[in-house]
């Protein structure tokens, strides 16, 4: 039987490991090294491997972690895991506005303004057209909308005839594929070849972890290999997130003019009367981890209000953005039909709440359409949000300062009203307020003014968010 010390294998700090090997060269070399002390040579030798065994255990412990999207920290790690069970990280998505289109005189002839013009903020924030502006002949006012972000066009290379062979965009904050053409042609995107012919001209996109897309193509089983020689070219918008989420009156810039029926310029200005709404960043790994398992466990039906809850956050459009939150609620139930009302907020630029555009809740109910029970009927409307102000009285602790301590509050209590912590209908526990005040560095006790019991929302589709803070600190 060996006399050597048996290790643990659970101790792989930098301290046990090295009192697990004194241990190992005690019981195996009693008589030869007897001397341990810091100021020992072989002991310095001792702690640099265990030092470097330490780091190589924390790099295979973070490399395990990466596997599973419960522990997942790197985004593009979080997006395989999502990719494996059907789920796509959704890429920043962009604003929609209603705008005006103004002539400065009247002209005897209908102005065109076409699709695609770009009309920009002071910040440089940039909105393209969606469609054609019609100014009638003697009015001075025409009404469109336009979308924020900038439609590039590329030659992505040439096709080498090669199998599942894929192209890299060249720009980041990839938005929208509109077009991608091999030759002359244009082909058409899919989520995925598994039931592309070997024939279909279709294509499938990635975004990775920093915004970049990539196209790939078929292998002529699924999906037609582009032919060797042919080039491909590609257009496509940049842009998205909460900054295109502009208040009224923003837009001030039309890069372009209008033509009148002569295709004769003519100047032209704009202004957008309403915010823009639907922008929003990218999906957090913190949303994916949340809503990537139920969106799995649907299997492309909806029935309960979990599933449609998970269905409204997980539901993004390239054109009209997404949801900040949505929470389904089963207004009426009966043996023929069922009612579900979708209550949901979006974003403003500085993060606030604002309702949804009717726009965005049609496409949401639109996208359902294949997957909801036949006889449910789904609508979508504007959730609700209320504030909570936070104020009381701090003792801190010894030896830090008052900006200090405020700092660390404010930095709980922001966690704790993390949009991605709360839902709606949720109350806020007046106990975990005290924890995440009294956890705060600095802090010695807290006596709370404002709440002083649990915060309770109004209604089942509340959401709580957190209003003025104010601490007195002493």
């Amino acid at each position: 039987m060996s006399d050597l010390v048996r290790i643990n294998y659970i101790d792989k700090d930098h301290d046990s490991i090295v009192s697990d090997v004194i241990a190992q060269i005690k019981a195996k070399y009693p008589d030869t090294w007897t001397d341990f002390e810091h100021d020992n040579a072989g002991r310095m030798l001792l702690e640099v491997h265990a030092y470097i065994i330490d780091l190589l255990l924390f790099y295979l412990d973070r490399q395990a972690n990466e596997c599973f999207l419960v522990t997942a920290r790197e985004r593009q790690k979080a997006i395989n895991c999502c990719k494996a069970i059907g789920y796509v990280l959704s890429s920043a998505v962009p604003s929609k506005v209603t705008v005006k289109i103004t002539l400065k005189q009247t002209v005897p002839s209908n102005v065109t303004i076409n699709a695609g013009t770009e009309l920009t903020t002071s910040e440089k924030i940039v909105f393209e057209l969606d469609a054609d502006v019609i100014i009638l002949a003697g009015e001075l006012n025409g009404f469109g909308t336009a979308t924020q972000g900038k439609t590039y066009t590329e030659i992505l290379g040439i096709s080498d005839g090669s199998a599942n062979q894929s192209f890299l965009i060249s720009k980041t904050g990839v938005i929208d594929i509109k077009q991608i053409s091999v030759g002359y042609e244009k082909w058409t995107e899919v989520e995925s070849f598994a039931f592309a012919s070997a024939l279909s001209k279709n294509y499938t996109v990635e975004i990775d972890a920093l915004g970049r897309g990539k196209i790939i193509f078929g292998d002529n089983r699924n999906g037609l290999i582009p032919t060797a020689g042919s080039m491909v070219k590609i257009v496509y918008r940049v842009g998205g997130g909460l900054k295109g989420n502009i208040v009224k009156n923003t837009l001030i810039k039309v890069n372009g003019t209008g033509y009148d029926a002569n295709g004769q310029p003519v100047a032209v200005t704009v202004t957008n009367e309403e915010a823009a709404t639907g922008g929003e960043d990218e999906e957090t790994i913190a949303h994916a981890r949340k809503w990537a398992p139920v969106t799995y466990s649907q299997q492309n039906r909806l029935v309960t209000e979990e599933d449609y809850t998970a269905a409204a956050n997980s539901f993004a459009d390239k054109g009209l953005g997404r949801f900040a939150k949505a929470k389904a609620i089963i207004h009426e139930r009966s043996g023929e039909a069922n009612v579900i009302r979708i209550y949901a907020l979006c974003r403003d630029a500085d993060g606030g709440f604002i309702a949804p555009s009717k726009a965005l809740g049609d496409a949401f109910v639109s996208a359902i359409d294949d997957t909801k029970m036949i006889t449910d009927h789904v609508e979508v409307t504007a959730g609700t949000y209320q504030s909570v102000d936070i104020s009381g009285t701090v003792k801190m602790q010894p030896g830090y300062l008052k900006e200090e301590v405020l700092a660390n509050l404010n930095e709980n209590i922001e966690i704790l009203f993390d949009m991605e912590n709360r839902e709606m209908g949720q109350s806020l526990r007046i106990s975990d307020l005290y924890k995440a005040l009294d956890s705060a560095p600095g802090v010695d006790w807290v006596e709370l003014t404002t709440p002083q019991s649990t915060v309770t929302p109004v209604s089942e589709y509340d959401l709580l968010t957190l209003g003025n803070v104010n601490f007195e600190v002493s």
